[in-house]
């Protein structure tokens, strides 16, 4: 990850790691059948997922067009960029919370955590289907979950503001889709969310990609960096102010 700080850059592993976190929401929330109180601060930001759920939903339909994978769709970034710019206010609002309170009947916070899971199931679906496919990365990943990926700004507009070492900053409006070699962190992560068999089968893609050295018969953090020029270069090009 001291590699993806310097990018805008996602992580997988953390994809997983908050489905499990969801699902076990889900579960104890029928279980227990209790109302929760929250900081209104965070039933701010609930609120700002909701509408920027909503308004994905009205410009997508059921399906994503990622007939070119590498580009982001119109409506996917703008759902991102909602996103992050409520996560952005919401760490500001809560660095002192009010006090007060909202309370979330248990129903509710059910149906919010599903509507998270739905969303989010997509966006491994995706993310499984870039991250799998062929590419001029040196390594068979063919069916092997994807750990990190890296966006490439394509577009931005100034807005007018500077950063303390007088570069000027922009808004990004649209991004590309960069892929790394595997790593061995987003498999294994993966596989908490999958059943025995299909995890399985992940387990014997890892064995025979680059993930696994037969000879010495161990496994290796990450995949050979066979295009590590590639990367360099693509790390040069995500040097821009945001």
């Amino acid at each position: 990850m001291n590699g993806l700080v310097g990018m805008l850059g996602s992580g997988m592993p953390e994809t997983y790691e908050l489905k499990v976190l969801l699902q076990y929401i889900q579960d104890v929330s029928l279980k227990y059948q209790r109302a929760i109180s929250v900081p209104e601060e965070l039933a701010w930001l609930v609120d700002q997922l909701s509408m920027a759920l909503d308004i994905l939903d009205l410009a997508l339909g059921k399906d994503v067009d990622i007939s070119n994978e590498f580009s982001v769709p119109h409506s996917l970034f703008n759902y991102w960029d909602a996103v992050a710019s409520a996560r952005e206010v919401y760490n500001t609002r809560s660095t002192a919370f009010s006090g007060r309170v909202q309370e979330y009947s248990y129903m509710t916070v059910y149906h919010h955590v599903t509507r998270w899971l739905a969303e989010l199931d997509k966006g491994i679906q995706r993310a499984n289907l870039i991250g799998t496919s062929n590419s001029n990365l040196d390594d068979n990943n063919l069916g092997i979950p994807a750990t990190y990926f890296s966006f490439n700004v394509t577009k931005w507009v100034l807005n007018g503001g500077k950063d303390s070492d007088g570069q000027y900053l922009v808004n990004a409006t649209e991004m590309a889709v960069n892929k790394f070699p595997l790593f061995l962190e987003g498999p294994v992560r993966s596989m908490k969310t999958y059943n025995q068999h299909d995890a399985k089968q992940i387990y014997d893609r890892v064995k025979e990609s680059g993930l696994y050295d037969k000879e010495l018969g161990m496994y290796t953090l990450s995949a050979r960096y066979a295009n590590v020029h590639y990367l360099f270069k693509l790390s040069l090009s995500l040097r821009t102010s945001f």
